[in-house]
């Protein structure tokens, strides 16, 4: 994981006879983890102190003006004149405030070190620092100018994070008589107080502590005190060294071991670090002085003992008011759950406090406090929250348990973390490439994906190999990115091993086969940027071998292919046009395959675009295949009662929006385009079938879901002009569809007129709630005798009645003679008016279903009396069909009492 290894650790050597495992209970092993992990120590301290009497002047330039050290007033005016109040972090925002901090500084662009030599002094003043901290593999960058003066001072404080890997801060106190200006230290309990003035005549002296230490700056009483600030940044990866491999460790392996064997239910355990880290600096390079060598232990040895290791911040809420606390509201939270390289592998996790090594974790100050509301004459207790960094300690046949939803990039690092420091361990490879697997989505981006794969020809995982070849499937450029990872993996394969044959099949079946499922068009896609990948001359040794895999894998991909869709139109198009002059290849093996395989739609749209190109050269011989596709599938095509959309589809004023209505249109423009291309057998046979699907298998009224009557007006308007067209004699199965799909779906339940009330009587209204009010109302509606009524009663009920009675059908006024007032309603006599409107509106949609039927075409086929009865609505008397009828049979009756007359007249001889 962590490379190369730096300063040892320590481990404090206390070798008594109670280090030795005893118990078999979960919570003894618990204590003996705790006791394993806490003897674990450091050299280091928090913060150290050195005072040089000799010391490398650093040439200090500060506007262009060369400082001699130690500094006088003038030159420390002449610093101040070109500084700015230095400003401290307050939250998110950055403030100045003298009342919390009164220093001046220069940003490390406004000065300079001219000397040659400081750079290489100050590697010696970090060597020192770094031993004394137990830092290792750290580097020092400028960062500021401080000058402080008389008065000077900074309030406690933590130094932020201010670049990545800051770890902690050196200060160079540089020759400056001053006194006061202190800086007091205080980290876990202990307090550290480092005086400057001591030596601040003609000596310097060099300050170090990690960020997270509280440190502040006292007044400074006189003089000048200049600083010279620099940021300590962890620059690598630490690791233990041989020496490690103690009694200590044995005890830390001996209770893991124990874990794993007694206790293999315990899915994980927490223990609490020393220092509180940043979500941004939380990775193992970046931890401090015991808590590294806490970590890198449990890492190292865990690894061997089939443990993995994760870092997180832990914040714990409780109640702040014993009164009001409740064990089962307070909640411990593990936020943002990460790998030792600092890649989160899985956001917030809850956590219970049973898994948390140790006692009275949180009898201690809270780190942070929400006040309570205020309620009444009380206030809600405050809530209180502990914020602690802590590692966890996970067996790796527990991951998948723990991490339910892991991030991809964040289980790849832990694999290369892992697999790196323990490459010889089988099993948990085989875990972490099993759990990776599962985490691989659609998403995922190409260059990763290419590192799944490397490593998945590199672990000969196929699992892992075919897993990432779906997850690129759906995005062109990650599947672009892919299969160029293929090629070039391919090709330092072969370049390898030049006299083995590359199986194409296995580097590249699962992508093809895959792509085909998507569609046949994306397949083809697929295939034509992996023949664009071979053009380079690079690949010329493969090119060959790839030809020959590539030629037979069209018609595989079809053949494998259960269903045909409209997706792969394009594919299946290039295909027919360029061996459609193979009539037997048309008829042996396309046709029957786009027959059992193919949707309606997409025959439908072949046929289309055949008979769409049948004049040009790319089709020559268009009739024949569009015959052959035609006869062929005309079971398949031929319109089902299903094929119509069911009310409650996506329906528009003035046609439909669906892929059943388009699939009846797309049939209809079959039989159209095979008779307009001669197939007057073919098509009729298609129009025949369509028919007495319909017909036997439409629904009786009232028994189940019937068709969209606009879909079914649509369709039959536009059959009608086919036949009109083409001059199709009449059918008996149309004339049956006809007269199905009209008397049950388009003509069925005309409205009815209403009946003309009884003197005033009106129809009943009613609130849909038992209401002895409505019933009163209803009364006096029904009664014939009655104009006017009085209903005396409070507001809410007036206003209720009100509500139910339409001002354009009554009049409504308050009476407010006498108490309760009253509703005076009275009827208008419209009502009946307003129900004729109504039902000639309803009679005009329902007439117009048919009007587009009404011609001789339609008349032929059903006959005069269906025609008249269904289309002609002679039945419905109110009609306009109805009365031209009667008009017609006036005027007949008319002509034929006419030509009576005339004949009975006695003629006049010339």
């Amino acid at each position: 994981m962590n490379g190369a290894s730096g300063t040892p650790i320590e481990i404090s050597d206390d070798s008594g006879s109670d280090d030795k495992f005893v118990g078999d209970t979960l919570d003894q092993l618990k204590r003996e983890l705790l006791k394993c992990l806490d003897k674990i120590q450091t050299a280091g301290r928090v913060a150290t102190s050195n005072q040089h009497g000799s010391y490398v002047n650093p040439g200090l330039m500060v506007a262009d003006t060369l400082i001699p050290l130690p500094l006088v007033p003038r030159d420390a005016e002449t610093i101040r004149s070109v500084c700015r109040q230095a400003p401290f972090g307050k939250g998110d925002e950055t403030v100045v405030d003298i009342s919390v901090r009164k220093t001046w500084e220069l940003d490390h662009s406004q000065f300079r070190c001219a000397n040659p030599d400081w750079e290489a002094y100050i590697s010696l003043l970090l060597d020192d620092a770094s031993r004394s901290l137990a830092m290792s593999e750290v580097k020092a960058e400028p960062y500021k100018l401080l000058l402080y003066d008389e008065g000077s001072f900074f309030k406690r404080h933590k130094d932020s994070e201010k670049v990545p890997g800051m770890i902690g801060t050196l200060v160079i106190c540089l020759p400056s008589k001053h006194e006061g200006g202190s800086v007091h230290l205080s980290h876990g309990g202990k307090s550290y107080v480092f005086d400057t003035d001591k030596a601040s005549d003609f000596g310097l002296s060099s300050l170090a502590w990690f960020s997270d230490v509280t440190h502040e700056v006292k007044p400074l009483k006189s003089g000048y005190r200049l600083v010279l600030t620099y940021n300590i940044i962890h620059k690598g990866s630490a690791r233990m060294s041989a020496g490690l491999v103690g009694k200590q460790l044995a005890n830390l392996r001996a209770v893991l071991t124990k874990w794993k064997s007694a206790f293999p239910y315990k899915g994980k355990l927490v223990y609490m670090l020393e220092h509180k880290y940043t979500q941004s600096s939380l990775s193992l390079s970046n931890l401090k002085g015991r808590d590294r060598a806490v970590c890198q232990s449990l890492h190292e040895v865990g690894l061997d003992c089939g443990f993995i290791i994760f870092l997180a911040r832990m914040t714990r809420t409780e109640s702040g008011d014993s009164y009001y606390a409740d064990a089962e509201a307070d909640e411990t939270e593990l936020e943002e759950v990460k790998t030792c390289d600092g890649q989160t592998v899985c956001d917030n996790k809850e956590i219970d406090e049973e898994d948390i090594l140790g006692i009275d974790l949180w009898d201690r100050d809270a780190d942070s406090e929400d006040e309570g509301d205020f309620t009444g004459n009380e206030s809600m207790p405050s809530t209180l929250r502990y914020h602690d960094t802590v590692v966890l300690i996970v067996p790796v046949h527990k991951l998948h348990s723990f991490l339910d939803r892991p991030k991809p990039h964040a289980i790849l690092s832990l694999i290369k973390q892992t697999l790196s420091d323990g490459s010889d361990n089988q099993p948990l490879r085989d875990s972490l490439v099993e759990m990776l697997g599962k985490t691989l989505k659609n998403s995922l981006d190409g260059i990763f994906l290419s590192d799944i794969l490397a490593m998945a020809i590199k672990w000969e995982s196929k699992t892992l190999y075919r897993r990432a070849i779906r997850a690129c499937l759906k995005s062109t450029d990650t599947r672009h990115q892919v299969l160029k990872t293929i090629v070039r993996l391919a090709k330092e394969r072969h370049l390898k091993d030049p006299h083995q044959t590359l199986d194409w099949d296995i580097w590249l079946s699962d992508l093809v086969t895959g792509t085909s499922e998507l569609s046949l068009t994306t397949f083809q896609k697929t295939l034509n940027y992996l023949d664009s990948l071979f053009q380079d001359n690079d690949l010329k040794d493969l090119r060959p071998s790839f030809e020959e895999w590539k030629t037979p894998v069209p018609a595989k991909m079809v053949e494998l292919k259960s269903s045909l869709t409209s997706d792969d139109h394009d594919f299946l198009i290039c295909v027919l046009f360029t061996r459609s002059s193979d009539i037997s290849w048309l008829r042996d093996w396309f046709t029957p395959i786009l027959a059992s395989r193919g949707s309606k739609q997409l025959i439908c749209a072949l046929l289309r675009a055949v008979y769409d190109k049948r004049n040009t050269k790319m089709l020559r011989n268009a009739t024949d295949t569009f015959q052959c596709i035609l006869e062929g599938s005309i079971e398949k095509i031929a319109l089902q009662i299903g094929d119509f959309p069911y009310p409650g589809g996506s329906t528009v004023a003035h046609g439909i929006k669906s892929t059943e209505a388009s699939l009846a249109r797309g049939v209809l423009e079959v039989i159209d385009q095979a008779f307009d291309m001669g197939l007057t057998q073919q098509a009729t046979q298609l129009l025949d079938v369509s028919c007495t699907n319909i017909h036997q298998s439409c629904p009786k009224p009232k028994t189940k879901s019937l068709p969209c009557f606009v879909v079914i007006q649509q369709f039959l308007e536009s059959l009608t002009v086919v036949l009109r067209k083409h001059h199709v004699p009449p059918l008996k199965s149309v004339k049956n569809m006809y007269m199905t799909l009209l008397r049950t779906i388009l003509v069925a339940n005309p409205p009815k007129p209403p009946n003309a009330p009884r003197g005033w009587a009106h129809k009943p209204r009613q609130c849909g709630e038992p209401c002895q009010d409505c019933n009163e109302l209803n009364a006096f509606l029904k009664d014939s005798g009655a104009q006017k009524h009085v209903f005396r009663m409070a507001e809410k009920r007036r206003r209720h009645l009100e509500n139910l009675l339409p001002p354009e059908l009554f009049q409504c006024r308050t009476d407010k003679s006498r108490s309760p007032h009253g509703l005076v309603v009275t009827k208008l006599g419209k009502e009946f008016q307003k129900d004729m409107e109504d039902y000639k509106v309803k009679l005009s949609i329902y007439e117009a279903r048919v009007k587009g039927l009404r011609c001789e075409e339609v008349k032929a086929l059903l006959g005069e009396d269906l025609y008249n009865e269904l289309v002609m609505l002679k039945n419905v008397p109110d009609s306009d069909g109805a009365k031209e009828l009667g008009d017609a049979g006036k005027k007949r009756k008319a002509e034929e009492e006419l030509e009576g007359s005339n004949s009975q007249r006695p003629r006049v001889e010339e």
